[in-house]
């Protein structure tokens, strides 16, 4: 740039411009001495005691699990027969050929490696199973690698 000021700003000309933009921004009121505000007073003193799992809990409860469970087994069967149907089957070392159906335990201890990812961020899914020192984790404890993968293919939450 030859001609070029060093104290001369370079703009691109590449015909937009900067203009005001009205825009319309719903305030809501929000009363801090109303009753509405903060925790339920009646269910307070019921969740001093509480651990993390028991919060966890209201969420996924034992109905939303069996329901997890029941649609992750369906749709691996589905996915087994859809193998099966195929002109080559199922291969010997395929993971789906291994399928045996999970259990409320299991599917708790899959949900909580999932969430567990989401906090300990590894590149990817398999570094949570190396031996390296640099990626240290529990979850190799409780599910192997081709497990949790199976089930990974295998979860849904949809009727099937």
């Amino acid at each position: 740039y030859p001609n070029r000021s060093h104290n001369q700003p370079t703009f691109l000309n590449i015909g937009q411009t900067w203009k005001p933009v009205d825009t319309v921004f719903n305030i809501y009121p929000f009363n801090l001495e109303g009753d509405e505000v903060g925790i339920n007073p009646d269910i307070i003193d019921t969740m001093t005691n509480l651990a993390p799992v028991d919060f966890y809990q209201l969420f996924l409860d034992d109905e939303v699990l069996s329901l997890l469970v029941t649609e992750t087994n369906r749709y691996a069967e589905q996915c087994l027969t859809a193998q099966q149907n195929t002109n080559t089957g199922i291969s010997p070392h395929s993971r789906l050929g291994k399928w045996k159906n999970c259990t409320a335990e299991e599917m708790k201890n899959f949900l909580g490696k999932i969430m567990l990812m989401g906090l300990q961020n590894f590149p990817s899914i398999t570094d949570y199973w190396r031996q390296d020192d640099l990626y240290v984790s529990h979850i190799p404890k409780i599910m192997s690698r081709n497990r949790f993968e199976l089930l990974l293919r295998c979860f849904t939450v949809q009727t099937t």
